[in-house]
């Protein structure tokens, strides 16, 4: 029997007190999230079917099948405090897995960190059946194969969003939502960021320079601001439990 790859790959010192899920933009393989990584913030970003190692892996489940695998994944590998945190598409799958964790009866994370993104009731209409070709980089659509190999992932990964409905009277998570948005990103504006604060016990809306794809394009200060946000939560966790 073939062993199943897995489920998230890590990065970062393994002596950090919290951990970080990644959850990774359409389309997106773990590496990703690689300008993350660095200094004592210690990251697992979700290995998604079809791409990487998972290439020729079944692409079909929902965006709620998913999360669902995905939050089992989270219990089996949370050995200390933790965060979720999504970019981009990969927000929305982050969201979902909160909520699997939830319903789970699993440890909470210290938060949901989302960036580039609306929240689910501000979700832009998309077509699953749209030419995805130009989505790719050039370098990409140079080389036919490996064209064939990122298209099928990425409309799958649109696909899920397409369909995807936010179940209704659902009670908002027990944690706070850190949003995060580009600057210079057209297509997420600030209020898409803030209205992620009613999915959550309130939260924050932080803004960094550059596109849809900051947290690529400057690293270093969103890193900087997970990484505060994962100590303070962290410590207040502790702190709380002591009484």
């Amino acid at each position: 029997m073939a062993t199943r790859p897995p489920r998230f790959r890590w990065a970062g010192p393994d002596t950090a007190p919290a951990l970080l899920f990644c959850f990774p933009y359409a389309g997106g393989g773990a590496s990703c999230f690689a300008p993350l990584t660095g200094g004592d913030l210690r990251t697992g970003t979700a290995v998604l079917p079809g791409r990487e190692s998972t290439v020729g892996d079944a692409t079909t489940s929902g965006l709620r099948e998913l999360a669902a695998d995905f939050a089992h994944a989270v219990v089996a590998e949370a050995d200390r405090p933790f965060a979720v945190f999504g970019h981009s598409a990969g927000a929305l799958l982050a969201f979902e897995v909160a909520h699997q964790l939830r319903d789970l009866g699993a440890d909470p994370p210290l938060f949901l960190a989302v960036a580039a993104f609306p929240a689910p009731d501000r979700l832009p209409v998309l077509d699953p059946d749209a030419d995805l070709t130009t989505a790719l980089p050039a370098s990409v659509r140079d080389d036919p194969e490996t064209a064939l190999l990122l298209l099928a992932a990425l409309r799958a990964d649109v696909a899920r969003l397409a369909t995807y409905s936010e179940p209704l009277d659902r009670p908002p998570l027990d944690i706070p939502v850190v949003a995060v948005g580009g600057a210079d990103d057209p297509g997420v504006t600030r209020d898409d960021l803030r209205a992620w604060s009613t999915r959550g016990t309130g939260g924050s809306a932080t803004v960094f320079p550059g596109g849809h794809f900051f947290v690529v394009e400057h690293p270093d200060p969103v890193r900087a601001h997970l990484r505060v946000v994962v100590e303070h939560l962290a410590e207040a966790r502790l702190l709380r439990s002591a009484f």
